[in-house]
Order: C-alpha cells, then sequence, then structure tokens
C-alpha cells in the first residue's frame, strides 16, 4: 500500500526538474539556432530574401487595398441625392421642401437649385446655350440636393425611399451604382489578398522546409552522434524547429522593409494623383501593426515549414 505513493513521490521531483529545465532548454536552442544562422548569414540571408519578397507580394498589395478603401473613404461622403420636384414649384414650396427634407433624419445637408440657376448652369456648359434658347420659357424643375449623413449604400437607399414621400416630389436620383461598383472591386481585392497572401505563405512553408532539409542532411553525422549518446528526437528538433522560426520572422522583416521601400518610391505620385481628385491623403504603409503582423505570420511559417521537414528527415537518421 506504501509503494506506489513513494514511488510516485520519487517521480514526482523528475518531472518538476523537466519543466523547470525546459525553459532553459528552449532559450538555449534559440540562441543556438540564431548564432548558427548568423555565422551562415549569407545563405541565411538569401533564405530570408526568398521568403521576405514572398510576404511583401500580400503585404504591399493589403496595404494598398486599406489604403484605397481609406481614400475612397472621403469620396463616399460626397454621395449625394438629387431631390427634383415638379415643374412650376414656387419658391416658397421649394424652401419649404428643404426645411422638410432637412428634417429627416440621414440627412447631413440640403442645398437647393432654383429653375434659373440650373439654367445658368446649362449656358455655361458647351453645347447647350443654342438648344436652351428655342425653348423659350425654362423648362427646368426645382432640385434639392441631399448630402447623406451616413454614406453606406443601404442607409443612402434607405434616405433616398424616405425622400420619394416628400410632397411635390417628381423624381429621386440616388447616384449609388459608382458606390456598388466600388465596393465589388474592393471585395475582389480584399478576396485576391487572401488567395495570393495563401499562396505565397505555402511558398514560405515550402522554401524555409526546404532550407531546413538541407541543413539537417549536412547536420547527418552530429544527430546521430546525438542521438547515440541518448538525445532524444524532441532535442535534436528543437533547434531546427527554431531556426525555421528564425527564417520566418527575419523574412517578415525583409517583406516590411521591402513593402516601405516601395510605398516610398510610389508616395509622390500617389500623392499627386489624390490631389487631382480632391483628396489630401495619401499611402500610410504597414506601420507598428503591420510589422507586428507580419513577423508574426512569417516566424508562425518558418515553423511549421520546419516542422514538417524535421518531422519526414529526421526520423530516418538513426545511429548505424
Amino acid at each position: 500500500m506504501t509503494e506506489a505513493p513513494r514511488s510516485a513521490r520519487r517521480g514526482a521531483p523528475r518531472w518538476r526538474a523537466r519543466l523547470r529545465a525546459l525553459p532553459g532548454q528552449h532559450g538555449q536552442a534559440a540562441f543556438a539556432s540564431l548564432g548558427r544562422l548568423w555565422r551562415g548569414r549569407l545563405s541565411s540571408l538569401m533564405s530570408a530574401g526568398v521568403a521576405g519578397i514572398a510576404l511583401a507580394l500580400p503585404l504591399g498589395l493589403a496595404v494598398l487595398v486599406h489604403d484605397a478603401a481609406a481614400l475612397t473613404g472621403a469620396s463616399r461622403s460626397s454621395a449625394r441625392i438629387s431631390v427634383f420636384l415638379k415643374a412650376g414649384t414656387s419658391d416658397t414650396t421649394l424652401a419649404a421642401a428643404r426645411r422638410k427634407a432637412a428634417a429627416l433624419p440621414g440627412v447631413l445637408s440640403v442645398d437647393t437649385v432654383t429653375p434659373h440657376e440650373a439654367l445658368q448652369e446649362f449656358h455655361r456648359l458647351g453645347g447647350f446655350r443654342q438648344a436652351l434658347d428655342t425653348l423659350g420659357d425654362n423648362p427646368l424643375p426645382p432640385v434639392l440636393v441631399v448630402t447623406p449623413a451616413d454614406p453606406r449604400l443601404d442607409s443612402v437607399q434607405q434616405l433616398a425611399d424616405r425622400l420619394r414621400k416628400l410632397d411635390h416630389t417628381d423624381q429621386v436620383v440616388a447616384d449609388t451604382r459608382w458606390i456598388r461598383r466600388l465596393d465589388a472591386i474592393l471585395g475582389i481585392a480584399r478576396r485576391a489578398v487572401w488567395v495570393l497572401g495563401a499562396l505565397l505563405g505555402l511558398a514560405v512553408l515550402l522554401v524555409v522546409g526546404n532550407t531546413v532539409r538541407l541543413e539537417i542532411q549536412n547536420r547527418r553525422t552530429e544527430i546521430e552522434v546525438q542521438k547515440l549518446v541518448g538525445a532524444t528526437n524532441a532535442f535534436v528538433r528543437r533547434p531546427f524547429l527554431y531556426g525555421g522560426l528564425w527564417y520566418g520572422a527575419a523574412g517578415g522583416f525583409l517583406a516590411w522593409v521591402l513593402v516601405e521601400i516601395a510605398l516610398g518610391l510610389l508616395s509622390g505620385p500617389i500623392a499627386r494623383l489624390a490631389h487631382l481628385y480632391g483628396s489630401s491623403g495619401g499611402l500610410a504603409g504597414p506601420g507598428a501593426s503591420g510589422l507586428a503582423a507580419i513577423l508574426a505570420a512569417g516566424a508562425v511559417l518558418g515553423w511549421g515549414g520546419a516542422l514538417l521537414a524535421v518531422g519526414r528527415h529526421l526520423r530516418a537518421i538513426e545511429p548505424g
């Protein structure tokens, strides 16, 4: 009755000792693998560079899509709803309709365009002067130009439906077609980021896995000696896994640097293009959050590639 507790008491300190030693073993393996990569820094830089280029493409595309969405978000605020009142509506009725429209929920501002102002605008446009002069009376109706407070498509449609119920309303035109097209383009671009990221992430996985496989083959004799003196597979595997992690993290950092350089080169022309469209925005870049995300993604992919290579090739190496 007393043997089991005694054996348990003898076994428990071993497990606790192993758990206490585990962080030190992982730290030693991490720094040892980092030192080995530094000693072969030229070949390590080449492998990390391939991973960095592969990661830079989806990261750069994600930044461009995010910045494009931010820039077009400002353009969405220029969405307008034109409310055409019935021809012959008096100025008093126009002012009353303006007040009713401004009181509706979801309206940011309301501007009026009288028939006389609309006619003057058409006169300023080339090719319309002679045609309008032949009409005699002014055929243009008064218009309410409504700016929605919420430029999202559903909100604009709901506001247009409320405006159609106003008195003396003849026609309501909500220019939402370009918003639908913009949302569709951004949706395709976001999906392309995920697809490209998955494909190039797989490429990083294979590149790091192949690099670790070559390192395993180059250190075959060392691994056989380690196993001969009693090293476990976990002990032998640990430095290779950390080596893959460092490859992936270095590739992520290089990807961030490449994207920052590319955006720096493109920032001037894009800022001029945005200025032509009346926007003061520009490329924001991945920033610190983007750096953290790409470092984490690269480290996970590098660890996964190393795990695949080690799991397949390390078992085949046994001391003869």
